[in-house]
């Protein structure tokens, strides 16, 4: 257990001294892509098409599977979908010692650490060393008017959930990662919190992506909105993540692949399945409820 919060904690470290501008996530910004730049790519003129003010946002404190958590609600008020959003929080200036040492108890409580015992100091010690964050972040699909409610914020970049939400008046919005779709493109925008600037990432994914290379022909293409690339796209192998599914969706892709010839060697869960093909595939799927997400992967078998 121990050995395991230690590495954790390193780290979380490195992902806090790495990622003062990606959020929750891994993506990189180009902070020189501007806004109105006549030399530009057309995907800059998508700039600010989704303001802040459009997002409205709340943190407050619930009740989910019988626990208290810090909670982030958001509804939809532009006119385009939002595909993924994540909103980083900084510490506040002016957090008394006071304060901080209850902050400190809480989290080595939650982190099962002792400070009276020499094995977590080094844990410990890095855990004060850092300055208090979270970070909110939905990957589900939200259309224009909608909303999505109740995702779980989490302390830092994103390894524990927030379950003391008093923790939350200790931090401020520091800055926020809009994915949202236009013309089939899925547009990556920052906005700073400080600056009250906006940056729009030059690089942008298609909302939904297939392989082109044979092995797609292997599965169904998923019935989605949003298909994306997720590590492989290989001869033998392709992995990919559909957003916005429901259990039905998902039940109803796991038939479809059976009808493809993926009975073999099944094993078959509530939101899990494996098989093989008599061709000689082998696929993976993992349904995530909460997140209407799957994760997938056909492989050719050796």
């Amino acid at each position: 257990m121990k050995k395991t919060v230690r590495i954790l904690t390193l780290v979380l470290a490195i992902v806090m001294s790495v990622s003062v501008f990606v959020g929750c996530g891994s993506n990189n910004v180009d902070n020189d892509s501007g806004h109105g730049d006549d030399d530009a790519p057309e995907e800059t003129t998508k700039a600010n098409e989704v303001k802040i003010e459009d997002i409205d946002w709340s943190i407050k404190s619930g009740i989910v599977e019988d626990r208290r958590y810090a909670l982030f609600s958001y509804t939809n008020k532009s006119d385009f979908v939002i595909r993924e959003i994540e909103i980083s929080f900084k510490e506040k200036s002016g957090i008394t010692e006071t304060q901080k040492e209850q902050y400190y108890k809480d989290i080595f409580e939650l982190l099962n650490l002792d400070e009276n015992n020499p094995e977590d100091e080094e844990d410990i010690q890095s855990i004060k060393n850092k300055e208090i964050s979270m970070c909110a972040e939905s990957e589900k699909i939200c259309h224009p008017k909608e909303n999505v409610t109740n995702e779980r914020v989490r302390y830092y970049n994103g390894y524990y959930y927030v379950t003391y939400p008093e923790h939350y008046d200790f931090v401020e919005p520091d800055f926020a990662k809009i994915k949202f779709v236009a013309e089939n493109k899925i547009f990556t925008e920052y906005y700073d919190f400080r600056s009250k600037e906006y940056t729009l990432d030059d690089e942008t994914e298609v909302a939904f992506y297939w392989t082109e290379k044979a092995i797609g022909n292997e599965l169904p293409k998923p019935e989605a909105e949003f298909v994306e690339l997720d590590y492989y796209d290989e001869e033998e192998k392709f992995s990919f993540e559909v957003y916005g599914w429901t259990a039905e969706d998902y039940n109803k892709y796991v038939k479809q692949c059976k009808e493809y010839g993926f009975t073999l060697n099944a094993n078959e869960g509530d939101d899990d399945y494996t098989a093989d093909s008599s061709k000689g595939y082998h696929i993976e799927l993992d349904f995530y409820a909460r997140k209407g997400k799957l994760n997938a992967e056909i492989s050719k078998k050796d």
